[in-house]
């Protein structure tokens, strides 16, 4: 085709003769790739230009670890006939050579540089010596073995010499199938120096094995000094003497599988100590409230300028102390005890405004900003604002004192496909991400930022429990409350007291059925109730309780009653008492609450809950609270 024509061609029609050549190449580039011989280009400095695929599985190296190295790294006998051949000396040529121990013919053919025209190339195609064809199930085989993650090998004890190494030594190990063939030193040292010692006894120990099989677990070291978990398995083949002269195996990663089982293993262990610690705070939990409650009985009976009016201050105060680490040892061992109720968030915000402020630090400017007719909330209201409060220390920080901290309140609706109204409030950082530690406390840096953190995590496992959620990701921290919209919501009717009796006989006070296993407590409730006028039953157990409930029932009003006991515990007690007699009161105390007891960290409907070790004016005040405001048909329903 003459210039003149090609210059009338529109850029479409040039378009399109490219594309076409393009396809034209990239059709004979897959030929090539697919090729069973192996094919090689290389230029006038026997650099290599191009492999192939065949190529590459030969000899265990991916395309940017072949182009540009030296043809004579991989063929140092086939220099010769390559310069030969480049040189014009002559036109092709063919030689049997060895390739990592195994006779191939190789064939090099002049190849035109395309550009540019000077400079010859050399095309190199090299073929197996044998004519043997491979059955089909023999490819089959040899294509699963390259596709497998892992390094098939064969080694000759006589000679301690690998005579075979999967491509994959590469990928795994670091060194390539011929360096490992080629120096019997590079093999030991695919085991990390810690665990060397222990490998290199097993192996020479083989010869006293009672089996053929073995398999062993180490920490691998790569070619550039890399370490990661390897299992090596092997099956050992003897002589007619029994002597070992043959290993066959495959060694592969196992990094995964043994973090998961390391992380089992910590799971295992934590949840024991959690039970051990929740046992603790049981025990301990119980034994305060006795000497407490008699340590304080026995102060109030002292006048103020009694000798020993201020040693039972400091025996009280000593409690306190105790009572504050059990606490916090509980912190790691249970659920928090959750007694959602609805509230308004504007108010609940604007009550917190100064404990945030504080919280922020005078260097933090606090914007507040909430959309118009938001939902209210079902939470924990201790709960919520200590999720609120924990994230405002937790900004301090990462603000290092300067900034501003943004809080938006708005309605939403759960992200996790329910559907069901949420409020979502987004607290946002001017300056800054929050921290990545903030559920993992034991990471962050110091001490002061890991009990901050902790308070994060406590929030975070709250919030779950409570039906919400907490998201934090760059400068942005989202809580998520479940919401009550203005349709949903409803009015709180409260089930009146049963009417007192008629008669003659002056009425008496209500009447509390105490149920507790340890003794001690028992006594000291009992105690303590009978002197404000109010009669008092009791049982040291489920089974008793429910055999006093059959016979007393009708004038019951309140069921006091520990949540963890031998046999019936209290949850189980009380949904069988309120069952029976449905106007009963119920009031869980416990130094403890099992998960497997309340299922999501919440106690059945309309029962208030009274933590261990409390003070006995706390005591009588939540009997009187629950006396006096009934269950709700709201909370029964």
């Amino acid at each position: 085709m003459e210039r003149a024509e090609f210059d009338k061609w529109k850029p479409r029609e040039v378009a399109r003769l490219l594309s076409l050549v393009e396809t034209e190449r990239r059709y004979f580039q897959e030929i090539v790739a697919c090729l069973p011989s192996s094919i090689l280009i290389v230029c006038g400095a026997l650099r290599i230009v191009s492999a192939n695929r065949s190529f590459r599985q030969r000899v265990g190296r991916k395309n940017e670890d072949l182009l540009g190295h030296d043809l004579l790294e991989f063929l140092p006998d086939a220099g010769e006939i390559v310069r030969a051949v480049l040189d014009g000396t002559t036109g092709s040529a063919t030689q049997s050579l060895e390739l990592f121990n195994q006779p191939v013919s190789l064939t090099v053919l002049p190849l035109r540089n395309w550009e540019e025209d000077s400079e010859t190339e050399a095309l190199l195609i090299i073929e197996n010596e044998s004519a043997v064809r491979l059955s089909p199930e023999q490819e089959h085989a040899l294509s699963a073995v390259s596709a497998l993650d892992c390094v098939l090998w064969e080694q000759d004890l006589r000679t301690n010499q690998l005579t075979f190494a999967s491509a994959a030594a590469a990928e795994i190990l670091g060194y390539t199938p011929a360096q490992l063939l080629e120096d019997v030193s590079l093999w030991p040292l695919r085991v990390a120096e810690p665990d060397r010692g222990r490998v290199e006894a097993l192996y020479a120990r083989l010869g006293h094995l009672s089996g053929d099989h073995f398999a062993v677990e180490y920490r691998g070291r790569d070619a550039e000094g890399g370490e990661q978990w390897l299992r090596e398995t092997a099956r050992l083949r003897r002589d007619p003497d029994g002597n070992p002269i043959w290993l066959t195996g495959f060694t592969m990663r196992i990094g995964p599988r043994r973090e998961i089982e390391q992380a089992r293993a910590v799971a295992t262990k934590s949840e024991a100590l959690q039970r051990l610690g929740a046992r603790l705070a049981h025990d301990l939990n119980n034994l305060l409230m006795i000497v407490g409650g008699y340590g304080e009985e026995l102060k109030n009976a002292l006048p103020a300028g009694h000798p020993m009016y201020q040693d039972m201050l400091e025996i009280l105060e000593a409690t306190n102390r105790l009572s504050s680490l059990t606490t916090q040892l509980q912190t790691y061992t249970r659920r928090p005890n959750l007694e959602p109720r609805t509230l308004q968030f504007a108010p609940l915000l604007e009550a917190l405004r100064s404990r945030l402020s504080w919280a922020l630090g005078p260097g933090v400017e606090l914007e507040i900003e909430e959309q118009a007719n938001l939902y209210r909330l079902e939470a924990d209201k201790g709960q919520a604002e200590e999720s609120l409060l924990s994230l405002a220390r937790l900004a301090a920080g990462a603000l290092d004192g300067r900034g501003q901290l943004s809080i938006r309140a708005s309605n939403s609706t759960s992200e996790e496909g329910s559907g069901r109204p949420c409020v979502l409030v987004t607290m946002t950082l001017s300056d800054g991400e929050w921290p990545a530690f903030w559920l993992e406390p034991w990471l962050a840096p110091d001490e002061a930022l890991r009990e901050v953190a902790l308070g994060v995590t406590t929030a975070y496992q709250a919030l779950r429990l409570g039906g919400g959620d907490l998201r934090i990701t760059g400068c942005r921290a989202v809580l998520e409350f479940p919401g009550i919209t203005a349709t949903q919501s409803h009015e709180t009717i409260p089930v009146p007291l049963p009417a007192p009796a008629t008669g003659d006989a002056s009425p008496s006070f209500e009447t509390v059925l105490v149920v507790e296993d340890e003794g001690g407590i028992r006594a000291l409730v009992r105690k303590i109730l009978r002197r404000q006028s109010y009669e008092v039953l009791e049982a040291p157990s489920g089974a008793e309780a429910l055999e006093i409930l059959r016979e007393h029932g009708e004038r019951i009003n309140l069921l006091l009653t520990d949540v963890m006991m031998p046999g019936m515990n209290g949850v189980e007690l009380s949904q069988q008492a309120t069952a029976a007699h449905p106007t009963l009161r119920v009031l869980f105390v416990s130094g403890y609450t099992d998960d497997s007891v309340l299922e999501a960290g919440r106690f059945p409907a309309g029962a208030a809950f009274l933590q261990k070790p409390f003070t006995l004016g706390s005591l009588l005040g939540k009997v009187r609270e629950v006396l006096d405001g009934g269950v709700t048909q709201e909370a029964a329903s």
